[in-house]
């Protein structure tokens, strides 16, 4: 599922979809990962896991579905026991048969491992120091002054030199003097190019040829370091813009480097070419394709949220089961709503950690040119505006409202409705984008649960806005609490007769909703200005979390 994730993300979506499917195909079965088809890449959910060799061709196979030239692989061995990374290896080899180059950063290999390299190269300080025949490597350490030890693998000597500080330092300087020569010839031979304007075709072409075949102009001291080091190729900065400059040991005999029709944009960026690019509406259907099979694969939290809210619906109904139009029931009736909101708003932050988890592979796919930040943070928040909002505040505001007895309109209920999944929705929305920006599940629910309590304190029910302090009224301004908890009591209470008693007196005074309202402090002509501000501040979360993921996204490109 995963290749299909990736060719649905990154082919040139004009290819038809047996095409891909032919693709996808094919590289399973290149990597040997048919039997696991139905595996999951990672162990630990309940379902049948891969092992740690599988997981690796699953990630090499991700890009193999674009079917690229060159494939690059930082470490693809670390963690693997030697017989597992020498499997990996074996299909590392027979993916560079089929025509790729296939170039990997190893560490400490064995000699089995080393030995199954076409070439070796070895770096040190940024500079090529030796770059061949992997057997041919002995001897040209040994022409250096680095004889291998006994005991020592040969691999495991090449890394001792370029690390030790007192042979570091002369190999550096060989490799240094060789580059300044290879620079020089390039020059000479662009020089010449210059010299010479039109150079027919043909002639060009048998130009190359001679120049493969000719020994370049050495100066004796860079031709005793070049025969030392066994490096007989240019700096891929040194050849670009001229043919007729001698090729590099990577580029002998290859032809013009042009893109497979399944090449990703990536690729033809690189190359100059016009990117192929997949339009939104397509990142996006993938992603939600791809977050509704996470769902369904792990259904428990989702399920959680569903039976959480319908069970708490009822529980709360039941507990102000219909409620009179008495003193009693107007204070039941803003208490229980103001509980509702609290009860929404905390149960927000489980959208954390599925954020958390997920964020490093986010990255890698955002920096892979998967899709754009904009299309992953639209996608998140639909599924948990869906998912684990909307759904929940649904099943609990359903036996809520019906069991407490409150307004019985449709209008007032579908009100009560749009309100609640508004604030819900608002709410995770903002969760997520502290989840995008923090760097720790604990540190987002600290700072997700103080901007609630704040929220809670000056929302307008439990301290009266017109007894706070001046300097400190402003905050009831942010607070989303104040304008959805004061929306969803206008709309209940309004148009509604009250009978007040108290305790000791044997009258009720009848009262309209709309004047107790304005008693506890709640000015019924803002209600639509109420609306208007919740759809503004999920608005503007949703703002937030894309901002969010898109500057995460250009400092990881830093």
């Amino acid at each position: 599922m995963v290749y299909r994730y990736s060719a649905a993300l990154r082919m040139d979506p004009s290819l038809p979809p047996v095409a891909v499917k032919s693709r996808v195909e094919s590289v399973m079965a290149t990597l040997g990962l048919t039997h696991i088809r139905s595996n999951t890449v990672l162990s630990g959910t309940g379902a049948s896991g891969v092992s740690g060799g599988e997981r690796r061709r699953v990630a090499i196979g991700m890009e193999l579905v674009i079917d690229p030239q060159i494939l690059v692989l930082d470490e693809p061995l670390s963690g693997l026991d030697s017989y597992t990374a020498l499997q990996l290896m074996k299909t590392l080899q027979q993916v560079a048969s089929s025509g790729r180059v296939v170039a990997l950063s190893l560490h400490q290999p064995t000699p089995a491992i080393y030995g199954s390299l076409d070439t070796a190269m070895l770096l040190a300080a940024g500079l090529l120091v030796y770059a061949g025949p992997p057997a041919a490597a002995e001897l040209a350490l040994e022409r250096l002054g680095w004889r291998v030890p006994e005991g020592i693998t040969l691999a495991e000597h090449m890394l001792n030199v370029v690390n030790d500080p007192a042979s570091l330092q002369a190999v550096v300087a060989a490799a240094h003097a060789q580059q300044q020569e290879n620079q020089r010839q390039v020059q000479q031979q662009q020089l010449l190019l210059q010299q010479r304007p039109s150079i027919p075709a043909q002639t060009a072409a048998s130009s190359d040829c001679s120049n493969e075949d000719q020994q370049s102009t050495t100066s004796p001291a860079a031709a005793a370091v070049q025969k030392a080091v066994g490096f007989t190729g240019t700096p891929r900065s040194s050849y670009a813009g001229s043919t007729a400059v001698n090729k590099p040991w990577y580029m002998k005999g290859a032809g013009t480097f042009s893109p497979r029709p399944s090449a990703s944009g990536q690729a033809r960026v690189a190359l100059g070419l016009p990117d192929q690019k997949r339009p939104l509406s397509r990142q996006i259907g993938v992603l939600f394709w791809r977050g509704m099979l996470d769902m369904l694969r792990n259904p428990l939290l989702t399920a959680f949220h569903a039976v959480g809210g319908l069970v708490l619906g009822v529980l709360v109904g039941v507990i102000f089961y219909e409620v009179q139009n008495d003193t009693s029931g107007a204070q039941n009736r803003v208490g229980a709503i103001f509980f509702a909101l609290c009860l929404l708003a905390f149960t927000s932050v489980t959208g954390i950690d599925l954020v958390q988890a997920e964020r490093a592979a986010a990255a890698r796919e955002m920096q892979r040119k998967y899709y754009s930040p904009f299309a992953y943070a639209v996608t998140k928040l639909v599924l948990d505006g869906l998912l684990l909002r909307a759904l929940p505040a649904l099943l609990f505001a359903l036996p809520f409202y019906f069991l407490m007895g409150l307004n019985p309109a449709p209008m007032q209920f579908f009100v009560f409705l749009l309100v609640l999944i508004g604030f819900s929705a608002a709410v995770g929305a903002l969760a997520l984008g502290f989840a995008s920006s923090l760097d720790s599940p604990g540190k987002t629910i600290l700072v997700m649960n103080l901007v609630l309590l704040l929220g809670v304190l000056f929302g307008g029910f439990l301290a009266n806005k017109g007894s706070i302090p001046v300097w400190l009224r402003w905050i009831s301004y942010l607070s989303i609490f104040r304008y959805s908890w004061e929306a969803l009591v206008i709309n209940e209470l309004s148009g509604i007769d009250l009978f007040l008693s108290a305790p000791g007196v044997s009258l009720s005074l009848p009262v309209k909703g709309e004047v107790f309202l304005e008693i506890i402090g709640v000015h019924t002509d803002l209600f639509l200005v109420n609306i208007a501000v919740l759809v503004a501040i999920y608005v503007a979360a949703c703002a937030f979390v894309i901002f969010v993921v898109s500057w995460r996204n250009r400092q990881h490109k830093h």
